[in-house]
């Protein structure tokens, strides 16, 4: 099995955030952000102290780890929010309030919970944008850690089907593709 590269050598979110038009002053959205929320930080960094950072996690633990990082960074513009995403109901998140919006690895989710798009369109301003990022299917010696996770093919028409409209698709990393979607 191949030793994989773990943190910005695995994603670089500097790197992908790029792919948008996150800028300062924005407002940016991480669906999953985990415990060390990489994409919550590189977004805070670039929205700025002026910008608006939502982690969104099932984990309180890791909700609390990234408000100690935050803490301990001295930034004040995330705003840790608790949510189950496998269940139907709305976000803590104001109506039309994210320009960018992200699912990394999560794709699965799209499948399991197609409705959770709705949502997603309701949190994003008009012409905002979702950014997806996941892992590529049928990888040698990984098949059984990506075979949750939904294809390229997979994820353009469940989103698409959604009334989003694909704007740019690309290699987000050695093991990752990257899809961009405008509301």
């Amino acid at each position: 099995m191949p030793r994989l590269p773990t943190g910005r050598a695995l994603l670089d979110p500097f790197v992908i955030l790029q792919k948008t038009f996150l800028a300062p002053k924005m407002c940016y959205i991480d669906l999953g952000s985990g415990n060390l929320g990489h994409f919550v930080f590189a977004a805070a960094r670039i929205a700025g102290e002026e910008g608006c950072i939502y982690a969104v996690d099932i984990l309180k633990s890791a909700l609390s780890s990234i408000q100690r990082r935050a803490q301990f960074e001295s930034i004040h513009t995330i705003i840790p929010v608790w949510a189950d995403l496998e269940r139907e109901r709305e976000l803590d998140i104001p109506l039309n309030s994210a320009h960018v919006l992200s699912l990394i690895n999560m794709s699965w989710i799209l499948k399991h919970r197609p409705k959770l798009l709705f949502e997603i369109k309701r949190i994003l301003k008009n012409n905002g944008q979702l950014l997806i990022v996941d892992w590529k299917k049928h990888l040698p010696g990984l098949s059984s850690h990506t075979k949750e996770h939904l294809s390229e093919d997979e994820i353009l028409k469940i989103v698409e089907t959604a009334g989003f409209k694909k704007q740019d698709q690309f290699l987000a990393g050695p093991y990752h593709f990257g899809i961009l979607f405008q509301k």
